[in-house]
């Protein structure tokens, strides 16, 4: 896997930016920024922007050490 692969994991689906306060589907395990998640949910319906499974934000789980892990070992 090369560079732009392995930190594009690190950002958001939705926003492109790195990636804040991330949570993942439990239905497809894309990340995204919670604040990103709750503005899409808010604004249309309570599902996955990515795999569109209705599911409402609390159902999404909290994944930051997770990523704080991936980072770590990739620096």
């Amino acid at each position: 896997m090369d560079a732009s692969a392995e930190l594009s994991f690190l950002n958001c689906y939705i926003c492109f930016e790195a990636l804040k306060k991330p949570k993942m589907c439990p239905s497809c395990s894309k990340v995204a920024c919670e604040k990103c998640l709750r503005t899409w949910i808010e604004d249309n319906r309570p599902e996955c922007p990515h795999c569109r499974k209705l599911t409402p934000l609390n159902n999404f789980a909290e994944c930051e050490r997770f990523i704080s892990d991936v980072k770590h070992l990739l620096n």
